[in-house]
């Protein structure tokens, strides 16, 4: 386990956790076309590979499964508790496609980090 990455990735769940549950309404909207599908893939895309990082390429079964459940909880969640938010499919889609690009880039990410000696 390397500990410096599930540092991260503990932060960085809270993180998406808070986000996806405070309430937006008055925040500043950009209009650019799918930018909130991106962003969603990124998130869980950096989940994903932290989590890797930081338990292992061992426990990816269930770092998978942990994200695409938590993407859909936390859309569930909008859904039933948030009068300014909902629930959008297409967001729980987007956040499970930034898994799996993770899935797909994490060893070229594995050894990127290591030529620069970030992990071993």
């Amino acid at each position: 386990m390397h500990k410096q990455y599930a540092g991260l990735a503990l932060l960085w769940t809270i993180l998406i956790v808070m986000a996806s549950l405070i309430n937006l309404e008055g925040a500043p909207k950009i209009h650019i076309s799918n930018l909130d599908k991106a962003v969603h893939a990124l998130m869980y895309f950096t989940f994903t590979i932290l989590w890797i990082l930081g338990l292992g390429k061992k426990k990816v079964h269930y770092i998978v499964i942990t994200a695409i459940l938590l993407g859909g909880l936390l859309e569930i969640a909008q859904g039933l508790t948030h009068q300014h938010r909902s629930a959008d499919w297409f967001d729980f889609l987007a956040n499970s496609l930034g898994v799996l690009l993770a899935l797909l880039l994490i060893n070229k990410i594995i050894l990127l980090l290591k030529h620069f000696r970030l992990y071993n």
